[in-house]
């Protein structure tokens, strides 16, 4: 799937959920972890499904780039959702947070700012495993940066041509005005 942004929402009562709500976490190959019941398993973070959004079952031609742009096959993937790709986890005083991703924690997703949940993820999980419930809370450093959506194909190519010839024809008439005035 092309979208890989899950925005947590608080759940009242789970600190470790609370602790990331609202910040943008983005899980790359995101796998959805199946949630067995009377675990004592549960979602911290999910992925809900939509246009942009399915769980994938041939990841091959995604990640080599080879072939067309994939498209979800109703037949093959997982086009219901939500999945859970952050399972939180405690039993017989044991803590266990699951990811289901590889590159969750990625230099490029991290380090650039481009997922502030990430590190929160992080920050909250350790917290959360050692025991510490009474200092998580929202991360006061993580915060969403904005985004440019993505354009249409027409807007694309308008901003495109107007950028390409645009530039070049003001200053061909600063240029001509200039001279005109100065003589």
């Amino acid at each position: 799937a092309f979208d890989q942004t899950a925005t947590p929402a608080p759940t009242p009562g789970d600190a470790l959920a609370q602790a990331i709500a609202g910040l943008p976490v983005v899980v790359p190959r995101a796998v959805p972890i199946e949630l067995a019941p009377d675990t004592g398993a549960r979602a911290v973070v999910e992925l809900e499904a939509s246009e942009r959004r399915w769980g994938e079952t041939q990841w091959l031609g995604p990640i080599t780039g080879q072939g067309p742009r994939p498209e979800p096959n109703i037949g093959r993937d997982w086009v219901d959702g939500p999945w859970p790709i952050v399972v939180a986890s405690e039993a017989n005083g044991a803590r266990t947070v699951i990811v289901g991703g590889p590159l969750w924690f990625a230099d490029r997703l991290v380090a650039t700012g481009a997922a502030p949940g990430n590190a929160a993820l992080l920050d909250a999980s350790l917290t959360w495993l050692g025991g510490r419930d009474d200092l998580l809370a929202p991360n006061a450093d993580a915060r969403a940066v904005p985004r440019i959506p993505a354009l249409s194909p027409s807007r694309r190519a308008s901003v495109r041509w107007s950028l390409t010839l645009g530039v070049p024809v003001f200053v061909l008439l600063i240029g001509a005005a200039w001279r005109v005035v100065r003589g």
